[in-house]
C-alpha cells in the first residue's frame, strides 16, 4: 500500500471514529472537537492526515469548520420518532412532526420479479412489475432510501402519475382507488451502499435501520413491497403491528 493510500484509510478510520464518538454523545450539538494537535497525539498521525479525516465529517453535515478556531458538531437536523403500524404513512408522520414531506425518484423501471418479489407480491415470474428508488425528505433532508415494487397489473400506466409527489399512497389511491394496509414488517440493522450514502449525505459506515414490509389492499390483494432504509442518526422507529 501506497503511503496516499495509508493516509487516506487513516482518514476514514479516524473520520469514523470521530462519527462514532459523535453519536454516542461524547460530543455534544454544538461542541468544539478536539484540536488538530490533539488529534494528532491521538492517533499517531500528521495534520494532513486530521484534515481530510474532518473534510469527510464536514461534507456529511456532521461537522462545520471555524476558521482559526476548530471544529464543531452541527446540530442535528432532523429527530423524528416514526410509529410503524398497519397504516402508517411517511408523509402523514412528517407532517406530524411538524416537518415538510417530499419525494424524489432515482430509477424506475418495468420488468419481471425476482423470485423474493414474486413471493411477497403473489405473483407469477411471468407477472411484470414496476420497481421505484425513491429518496425521501423532512425538510429537505435526506432521511430514507426506499426500494418499492407494485405489480404492473394493478397500476397500469403509474409512471405517467409520478413525474413530482409528495405521497406514492395518495396516489394509489387517487387513481387506482385502493386503501393500503402494511400486513408484515421485518427490521434489520444494514450499511448503506456507496450510490445510497452518496444521496443521502452520509458516511459509507453510518448505520441504517432497514424495514422490508408487504402492504396489501382489501380486496385487490397484495399491492406493495417495499424496503425502506432510515437513517439511524436521525430517526427512531417502533413498531404497533
Amino acid at each position: 500500500m501506497t503511503s496516499q493510500h495509508k493516509n487516506i484509510s487513516m482518514a476514514m478510520f479516524i473520520a469514523d471514529e470521530i462519527q462514532r464518538e459523535i453519536e454516542r454523545g461524547v460530543y455534544s450539538d454544538g461542541k468544539r472537537l478536539p484540536s488538530e494537535a490533539s488529534m494528532c497525539h491521538r492517533f499517531y498521525t500528521n495534520r494532513y492526515t486530521i484534515r481530510q479525516a474532518m473534510d469527510r465529517l464536514v461534507n456529511i453535515g456532521l461537522v462545520r469548520s471555524r476558521k482559526g478556531v476548530g471544529y464543531f458538531v452541527n446540530e442535528r437536523p432532523l429527530d423524528l420518532c416514526y410509529t410503524i403500524t398497519p397504516f402508517t404513512r411517511f408523509s402523514t408522520m412528517i407532517e406530524n412532526g411538524g416537518l415538510k414531506p417530499s419525494a424524489m425518484i432515482i430509477s424506475q423501471e418495468k420488468r419481471l420479479p425476482s423470485e423474493k418479489v414474486q413471493e411477497a407480491l403473489h405473483v407469477t415470474q411471468n407477472d411484470e412489475v414496476y420497481r421505484f428508488e425513491i429518496l425521501r425528505f423532512a425538510d429537505d433532508t435526506p432521511l430514507a432510501w426506499n426500494e418499492t415494487w407494485l405489480p404492473a397489473k394493478m397500476f397500469e400506466g403509474l409512471p405517467q402519475y409520478m413525474t413530482s409527489f409528495v405521497s406514492l399512497y395518495d396516489i394509489l389511491k387517487k387513481h387506482y382507488h385502493v386503501r393500503p394496509k402494511r400486513i408484515n414488517s421485518t427490521f434489520q440493522a444494514v450499511v448503506p451502499t456507496v450510490n445510497e450514502a452518496t444521496y443521502l449525505q452520509i458516511s459509507p459506515s453510518t448505520p441504517l435501520l432497514q424495514i422490508e414490509s408487504i402492504v396489501k389492499d382489501e380486496i385487490a390483494g397484495r399491492m406493495e413491497y417495499t424496503k425502506a432504509k432510515y437513517r439511524g442518526d436521525l430517526c427512531q422507529v417502533t413498531s404497533e403491528l
